[in-house]
């Protein structure tokens, strides 16, 4: 955007200002489409994933047999229903929208960073594989801590 101002107040900016405002309108219209678009993929996925758990979930508690019935009470089964769909309805389009979010600003940055300079990847490269490698690591100690709590 360096051709957006003028040198000095005696130069004259090469473009005018009408054309700033076409450009900055666009992005922000350009910007706002990629939000709406994103929202509405969203909504439709976890629309999706959650009637086809539905369905499944019913068919397989109409499915069982009547031993399943007898020795386990019909609150867990409601109080599991409800709480495995509230969390497909609400919890998993949340998270997986923040990850979205969060992968495309990633790239973003990554492109902007190659951009203003390719030798932000000499750190960029050891930093990516020790995060991999702390994750790792991060991981196994979070499912024998998740273990033990519960």
């Amino acid at each position: 955007m360096a051709w957006a101002t003028p040198v000095s107040k005696d130069v004259e900016a090469p473009v005018n200002i009408s054309t700033l405002m076409i450009v900055y309108v666009a992005l922000a219209v350009g910007s706002s489409v990629c939000i709406l678009v994103r929202a509405t993929l969203l909504v439709t996925a976890g629309y999706k994933t959650a009637t086809e758990l539905f369905h499944k979930m019913h068919h397989c508690i109409f499915r069982s047999p009547m031993s399943f019935f007898d020795s386990t009470p019909s609150g867990r089964i409601m109080n599991r229903a409800s709480t495995d769909q509230s969390a497909v309805d609400l919890d998993i389009p949340y998270q997986f929208g923040l990850v979205a979010i969060t992968v495309i600003q990633l790239i973003g940055i990554i492109g902007v960073m190659s951009q203003v300079s390719w030798l932000v990847f000499l750190v960029f490269i050891p930093v990516v594989a020790a995060s991999i490698w702390y994750q790792r690591y991060y991981i196994a100690a979070a499912r024998e801590l998740s273990r033990l709590v519960g």
